[in-house]
């Protein structure tokens, strides 16, 4: 039956339609990827891995099989410290064709950052010379976490050091700044550490590891500082486990020991073997000079965890106060534990040129 003219432009219409909605689709589609994309980017430039994973995500559920999306969520879940997660998405981009060259190179950064440091020299040498090239500070970054994770002091302080001269937006000389503090407590400067991190959130205020960090050192001897650093902390994640622990520190420094011992039963129904929570659990009774009390928490701990130098002191303590023959038993173990511990800071200085 032929078709009349009437028909042809209905047919024509409805055609044009569907065109501009794929047009349309397609246009939308492509700008949810793009803005997803954009949003990792910009958490990567603040060094919020776990946003920008996410962002990735939504990118790769819209553009399936995209390479250099797959190269960037590979990148990000190593700097996270997820290798395999890092390693698979590595796969799919090399499955999706990237260039193989830079395949390579992220291998080797997952190497670097998990310790194995063999090449390290070489490619510390490359990031000095090319301080502009788009891979130094992946490559720089990856060498220092490796360094300061296998205790290669020298290469962490160079490394650390090229990274400040060399990076220059607050956040990435705040992070800079964090990795000097990690590097001063593996020197056992811990009043370097807490200047460092200190200088780290002038920086940075929202520079959350250096926040944790600097509490960790302050809850030992200035509690109230260290609950002002804190509490911000706690704002954002009021469920965060390991901040409710240095809450309980910070509250049974400040002499408040019902409220510490609330903030560790409450940690304890969830992890009722968790050494780092019975340990604190006991030193509240001691603080409050029920050794008898503290016994228990303390006991079930050294059985988690027999290699803990300050759960056996407390333990030592704790059957001292009781006047319990064992106590001379713990206290020969905090000795020898004592001494592995000087030992193995003997050993690092004196192998790896850090201590300076």
């Amino acid at each position: 039956m032929p078709v009349s003219s009437r028909q042809q432009l209905i047919l024509l219409a409805l055609l044009a339609f569907a065109l501009l909605g794929l047009v349309a689709w397609s246009g939308n589609h492509w700008a949810r990827v793009w803005y997803h994309e954009q949003a990792a980017r910009t958490a990567l430039e603040q060094r919020d891995f776990a946003t920008a994973a996410e962002q990735l995500r939504h990118c790769l559920r819209l553009q399936p099989g995209q390479a250099n999306l797959l190269l960037l969520a590979a990148q990000t879940a190593r700097r996270a410290g997820e290798f395999d997660r890092a390693e698979k998405l590595l796969q799919d981009a090399a499955t999706a064709g990237e260039i193989p060259e830079i395949i390579a190179l992220e291998r080797r950064l997952q190497r670097f950052q998990s310790g194995e440091l063999t090449d390290a020299e070489a490619h510390w040498n490359f990031c000095r010379e090319h301080p502009e090239h788009v891979s130094t500070p992946l490559i720089l970054e990856a060498l220092i976490v490796g360094s300061l994770q296998v205790l290669q002091l020298d290469l962490a302080r160079r490394g650390i050091a090229l990274w400040l001269e060399q990076r220059s937006s607050p956040i990435e000389q705040s992070q800079g700044l964090f990795w000097r503090g990690q590097l001063a407590v593996r020197q056992g400067n811990g009043e370097g550490a807490l200047a460092d991190y200190r200088l780290a959130l002038e920086k940075n205020p929202a520079n959350e590891a250096a926040q944790r960090q600097a509490v960790e050192i302050l809850v030992r001897y200035d509690a109230p500082e260290a609950l002002r650093l804190l509490e911000p902390l706690l704002q954002k994640r009021p469920k965060d486990a390991a901040l409710q622990l240095l809450l309980a520190r910070c509250r049974r420094r400040l002499g408040e020991p019902e409220s510490a011992r609330s903030l560790l039963d409450a940690l304890l129904a969830d992890r009722p073997n968790e050494p780092q929570v019975l340990l604190e659990r006991g030193l509240v009774e001691l603080d409050l000079g029920q050794p008898a009390q503290a016994e228990p928490w303390l006991r079930r701990a050294i059985a988690v965890a027999p290699q803990m130098r300050d759960l056996n002191a407390a333990l030592a303590q704790c059957l001292r106060l009781l006047g319990h023959p064992e106590a001379a038993e713990f206290e020969e173990r905090t000795r020898r534990l004592d001494a592995d511990i000087q030992a193995k800071i003997d050993r690092v200085f004196g192998t790896s040129g850090g201590a300076k």
